[in-house]
């Protein structure tokens, strides 16, 4: 997944969701997004992308690999550039408990996002 020149209308993180037949999973996660150099945060709700304000713009690339098939533990990481002068970076896992189908970009709060473009790819 890639997103460019993304911003929001607040100070929401950006965050990304997996899951299967199921639906998205909201728990479970084990997650770190930071802006190197200035701050971070944890997420056991999503995969987290750290370093929101409104005036800040994105863009970074997430990658999704899949670690154990057996135990559908997907490891996640992720690169970018925030705020026009941050270097962002995180990572985390989580397991499934039936084959990925479904993946969600998000706002950890209740602000929209006001600008930018998403591009999922995949391959099996």
């Amino acid at each position: 997944m890639t997103f460019s020149d993304v911003s929001t209308t607040g100070t929401d993180n950006l965050l990304v969701q997996i899951g299967d037949s199921g639906g998205l999973e909201n728990t479970g996660y084990i997650s770190t997004g930071s802006r190197l150099g200035v701050a971070s945060a944890d997420s056991n709700s999503g995969f987290l992308m750290y370093g929101a304000g409104a005036a800040n713009i994105y863009s970074e690339t997430v990658v999704l690999n899949l670690l154990d098939s057996s135990t559908n533990l997907w490891l996640c990481y992720s690169v970018g550039q925030s705020a026009l002068t941050y270097v962002g970076a995180g990572g985390g896992r989580k397991s499934l408990s039936g084959t990925l189908d479904r993946i969600s970009f998000l706002l950890t709060g209740a602000n929209t996002f006001d600008a930018g473009s998403v591009n999922i790819s995949y391959e099996v």
